[in-house]
């Protein structure tokens, strides 16, 4: 049997949601990919795929669920008061935000429970922080492997596991495409990382330098490794004007996203022979 080809997606923020005409376009060629890896919101829309949603339903997903500020502070008061510390007491030590309230707040109701009950393969990345180790997650619970690959150095607090500070995966395979390979299949990979264009045009602020400095080492691990590793194919949607926080213009990142998806469908139809659908 010829080989299917696996996915990829990288972390982004709300970038990510650049991502979903990708799986769109999985769907439209009616192939199941034969594994999915993702980093940060790469994680979050490879699970929810993963899980057996559509391309079109995340879609949907995502834009009801941030159509209206007023029912995301809605969403997250109710994770509060249902026994969740969404909000932490202290910046200083481990982050703002509890992932796994976050979370549980946000996902459909209906995911599995455990990575190994999806019906598609799929691996979480996230990162030791004590060791700079990657952590590949392929089974066990599902909110705990995404709850570790979003975890956002001093946004969201890190998951202790087996004695383990995990944080987002971007720190060390932002797009890990050779994790979703490893069996050996091709691999479609999507890049949201993008750069930041300076507001000013000019001097970043102290915020933007951060932020575009992260940026610029994460790209320059990717480089990295895709040399070792090409994917078969990369696509990067044209995201650069969106900022990690633009959660409430979904449907412009998702639209920024419809390009790459038609670049993926046309690569996916001239391979059809290397492709064996699920």
């Amino acid at each position: 049997m010829s080989k299917s080809v696996a996915l990829a997606l990288s972390g982004g923020a709300a970038r990510g949601f650049a991502h979903i005409p990708i799986c769109e376009a999985f769907d439209r060629c009616g192939v199941r990919p034969a594994r999915i890896a993702g980093t940060s919101m790469g994680a979050v829309i490879g699970a929810l795929h993963a899980s057996g949603m559509s391309g079109k339903a995340i879609r949907e997903w995502v834009v009801a669920m941030f159509a209206k500020r007023t029912d995301v502070m809605s969403r997250l008061m109710r994770a509060q008061r249902g026994g969740g510390k969404l909000f932490a007491l202290s910046f200083t030590k481990s982050g703002t935000l509890d992932p796994k309230v976050l979370l549980e707040a946000f996902l459909p109701d209906d995911l599995p429970p455990r990575i190994e009950d999806l019906p598609i393969p799929f691996t979480a990345v996230a990162v030791d922080f004590l060791t700079g180790e990657e952590c590949h997650f392929s089974s066990g619970p599902l909110i705990t492997a995404l709850a570790a690959s979003i975890a956002v150095p001093a946004l969201i607090k890190p998951v202790v596991l087996d004695g383990k500070v995990l944080i987002d995966g971007g720190a060390a395979n932002p797009m890990p495409h050779d994790v979703a390979g490893a069996d050996g299949n091709p691999v479609v990979a999507c890049d949201v990382i993008g750069l930041r264009t300076p507001k000013s045009g000019g001097i970043p602020t102290p915020t933007e330098s951060v932020y575009g400095a992260a940026v610029i080492l994460m790209q320059s691990v990717m480089r990295a490794k895709a040399a070792m590793v090409p994917p078969a194919l990369l696509v990067c949607p044209d995201i650069n004007r969106f900022t990690l926080f633009d959660f409430f213009k979904a449907g412009d990142v998702i639209a920024a996203g419809e390009d790459a998806g038609r670049e993926v469908e046309a690569f996916l139809r001239a391979h059809a022979g290397m492709v064996a659908s699920a």
